[in-house]
C-alpha cells in the first residue's frame, strides 16, 4: 500500500476506531508524522466518540511520533507497535497506559 495523502490520515484513524473499546478513555493525543506526507495530527477521544483533524493541540495526555509507514503497518496489522516502539520506529511521550489501551482501540481500516 502506498502512503496516503496528507487530507486522507484523519479519515483513516476514524475508521479504524473501535468505540466499543474506547469505554472510559477521555484523552487527547497528538499524532506526529515524518515522510513524504507527513505532519501533525491530534485526535480527541471522550465518551466513545473520536474526533481528529490536521494541527498540534498544547499539553497531549499522549504524544506518538513515528514515520508514516510504520503508522501504516501499525494500523494494518503488519507491525507489532511493541516491537516498533522497542525499534525506535515508534516514540512515546506521555501517558504510557494510554498508549498500551490505544491498542486494542484502533483496528485495521482496510479489513
Amino acid at each position: 500500500m502506498q502512503e496516503p495523502e496528507k487530507n486522507q490520515i484523519t479519515q483513516i484513524l476514524l475508521q479504524a476506531f473501535q468505540p466499543e473499546k474506547a469505554g472510559g478513555i477521555k484523552a487527547v493525543i497528538q499524532v506526529e508524522l515524518s515522510g513524504m506526507n507527513g505532519g501533525n495530527y491530534y485526535l480527541r477521544i471522550e465518551n466513545g466518540h473520536l474526533e481528529g483533524g490536521e494541527g498540534r493541540v498544547e499539553k497531549p495526555h499522549l504524544t506518538l511520533v513515528s514515520d508514516m509507514q510504520t503508522l501504516m503497518d501499525i494500523l494494518q496489522k503488519k507491525s507489532d507497535p511493541m516491537n516498533a516502539f522497542f525499534q525506535g520506529r515508534l516514540q512515546v511521550k506521555g501517558d504510557m497506559g494510554l498508549a498500551m489501551k490505544l491498542i486494542q482501540v484502533f483496528k485495521n481500516p482496510w479489513s
